[in-house]
């Protein structure tokens, strides 16, 4: 009997065995079967197949390693091949172009602006500071402002926002020639991070600073409006103007309530502008100040500073006013518009040709 039992399950081992190799037979057919389907699909030019089956371009410029690649094989930063942009200034005396259009005369004579010039009277020393400030960035913002057909009261807004100066700070972390906050600042594409801050841009945040006071003038239709937005915000101005209107006062720029600084801000523009349109009467002595035309250079990083600076045969103090923007005495993976004035141009693209660690 135990015989009969054991001859039963060998034989049931044996099926079962047999069985198993059927199934694995089968499924090796299916998947040759597939993998020469899948082949016939890539050869008839399925797209969908082709997707998957294509290697990666190496055309694609937008990944970081390749622009690594072609560095570490450099002994020298990239010339961009394209030609540099250059800024015209307006011709003859800035201070003359300036005062020849000025169109807010009818508001000098306030007598808020009066107690600003009275501040302004006599100070040399502030002037001082303004004109030496003025000669690196004051022909290009009045030529922006003219081109643009803007009052020229505009073109001295900078001179009260910062003195000209772009490395100024404010205590809520305004920068720049234009005083940018952060937040308004990412709204016209300045941005900033370990290696540059473009608020203290020349170009870019003047162009920005005009672009911000001319949807301001849309917003109210009144240029003193428009300058008391820029300083106090559009909200501060609207909710001033909706209180007039609920209590029946006049909603111009010189019958709000706002806050001191923003009340302020307009007369101090103003009263600068009568003192720029008769400086003797005020006591001041302003210089002839020439026009000047400003020219961006395209450059692939990283390149020192210091280099670029060379390159151009301008001492380092000098070409930093023009370049504010760095944070750092070099730059990073990308391109860059470095501005030099026009007198500098010839030579830095003369020398940079040659080769940037050539400069010394």
């Amino acid at each position: 009997m135990k015989i009969f039992k054991l001859a039963f399950i060998f034989a049931l081992i044996a099926v079962i065995s047999a069985c198993s190799s059927n199934q694995r037979k089968r499924a090796s057919v299916v998947d040759n079967s597939s993998a020469k389907s899948t082949n016939r699909m890539v050869k008839k030019g399925s797209r969908q197949q082709l997707q998957y089956k294509r290697k990666p371009s190496r055309r694609a410029s937008n990944s970081p390693q390749p622009l690594r690649s072609v560095y570490s094989n450099q002994a020298q930063p990239l010339r961009i091949e394209m030609p540099r942009k250059s800024y015209s200034a307006v011709k003859g005396n800035i201070w003359n172009v300036i005062s020849n259009g000025f169109s807010m005369e009818h508001h000098y004579d306030r007598y808020q602006v009066e107690q600003q010039v009275n501040r302004l009277e006599y100070n040399e020393d502030y002037f001082d500071l303004i004109q030496e400030n003025a000669r690196y960035y004051l022909p290009y913002i009045v030529s922006e402002v003219q081109k643009r057909g803007l009052p020229m009261e505009i073109a001295l807004l900078p001179i009260i926002e910062s003195s000209l100066n772009p490395f100024a700070v404010s205590r809520s972390n305004a920068k720049g020639l234009w005083q940018f906050i952060p937040s308004t600042g990412y709204i016209y594409d300045l941005y900033g991070d370990h290696w540059e801050d473009d608020r203290r841009d020349v170009i870019r945040s003047t162009q920005a600073g005009l672009d911000y006071l001319e949807k301001l003038y849309d917003m109210f239709g009144d240029w003193s409006l428009a300058m008391g937005a820029y300083n106090g915000g559009p909200g501060t101005i609207q909710r001033a103007q909706r209180k007039n209107e609920r209590s029946g006062r006049d909603t111009d720029y010189w019958s709000l309530k706002v806050y001191k600084e923003t009340r302020q801000y307009v007369p101090k523009i103003l009263a600068m502008a009568r003192v720029i349109k008769n400086p003797s009467r005020y006591g001041i002595t302003l210089r002839p100040l020439g026009s000047s035309t400003l020219s961006q250079h395209p450059v692939m990083g990283p390149v020192s500073l210091t280099q670029v600076a060379n390159c151009a045969q301008m001492s380092f103090e000098e070409f930093y006013r023009y370049n504010a923007q760095y944070r750092r005495a070099n730059t990073d993976y990308k391109q860059h518009l470095f501005v030099l004035p026009e007198s500098r141009s010839s030579t830095f693209d003369r020398n940079f040709s040659r080769g940037v660690s050539k400069c010394k």
